[in-house]
């Protein structure tokens, strides 16, 4: 039995080989300066062995199970038929934390990515009812966001940062205009991040 599968093995092994010797390595087949392509499916685990053929075809192997469209770290689900919904922007590459609705159909999300629907977005964002980025919206916090609460025009926000707005000091709690992402002059100062809020009224507990 032993024998057998060592046989099996050399096989599979010699079988890459042959098939690596065939085609161009994929890194030397791309530039590796350039961008992601976002149209490219992605893999549920570990990518080992990857080659390009010489009709353009990819082949990859590894220890995954599932080969699919690349979603983000976040994704709207159609709550009747369970499908992904394809407005709902990339957000790449990280983790959502926390979502608050803005009251319009509209969420506010926060977490630990770079970019919203391809668009620099440092750890918080605003996705508008359409699917779309709020363009105008970008508090631009330099660390995790692991709660976020919203109160009329006001949007609060707990975590792991230290400033906000690229360079206004706040320890790990603040609060950004709903429209502009420009943090207001709220700023009770924490010794460590908050995981969790919510917000009554003019109170924020």
């Amino acid at each position: 039995m032993k024998r057998a599968r060592s046989f099996a093995q050399l096989t599979v092994f010699v079988l890459v080989l042959a098939v690596l010797a065939a085609v161009p390595a994929l890194a030397a087949a791309t530039d590796p300066s350039a961008a992601p392509d976002p149209s490219l499916w992605v893999t549920n685990g570990t990518t080992s062995a990857t080659a390009v053929g010489p009709d353009g075809t990819i082949y990859l192997g590894g220890g995954f199970t599932y080969v699919g469209p690349a979603t983000g770290c976040g994704v709207a689900i159609d709550s009747s038929s369970g499908v992904a919904s394809s407005a709902f922007p990339v957000v790449g590459w990280g983790s959502i934390f926390a979502s608050a609705p803005d009251g319009s159909g509209g969420y506010y999300i926060g977490g630990t990515f770079t970019s919203v629907g391809g668009v620099a977005r440092n750890n918080i964002a605003h996705i508008l009812s359409d699917g779309t980025l709020d363009a105008s919206f970008d508090p631009n916090v330099n660390n995790l966001v692991s709660a976020l609460g919203v109160s009329g025009s006001t949007v609060y926000a707990s975590g792991r940062f230290t400033t906000v707005n690229g360079s206004t000091a706040r320890n790990h709690i603040a609060a950004f205009d709903a429209t502009t992402g420009t943090a207001t002059p709220w700023n009770p100062g924490l010794d460590n991040e908050a995981d969790a809020l919510a917000v009554s009224g003019s109170t924020v507990y």
